[in-house]
């Protein structure tokens, strides 16, 4: 498999603290929240060429990544898991930041 290397907009950009919501990421960035919860390079480089930014992984199920990307039952849960979590922590934040400018 050849080396692939990707690199995200922003070098400010963190997993755990993204500039924008996980629904406007590109597929390079879905790719480097994928390496921060470790999951393979394997999996990881499939997503990119099926094309999976912000907005499809937020769509993500368990049975397309075991039907459709070949991916093992542990993998695919841990992903959906950790986009719910994501997505958990984006929206609290998000909403507590709204109150405090209000």
């Amino acid at each position: 498999m050849p080396s692939m290397t990707f690199s995200c907009i922003s070098s400010h950009y963190t997993a755990d603290e993204p500039e924008q919501p996980p629904k406007n990421w590109t597929e390079s960035q879905v790719s480097t929240w994928l390496r921060s919860i470790g999951v393979k390079e394997q999996y990881i480089v499939k997503l990119y060429e099926e094309e999976v930014d912000g907005q499809i992984l937020l769509t993500l199920n368990e049975d397309f990544l075991k039907t459709k990307i070949c991916m093992k039952s542990g993998p695919a849960h841990l992903i959906i898991q950790k986009r719910d979590e994501l997505l958990n922590g984006w929206f609290k934040n998000g909403a507590s930041e709204r109150q405090r400018s209000q």
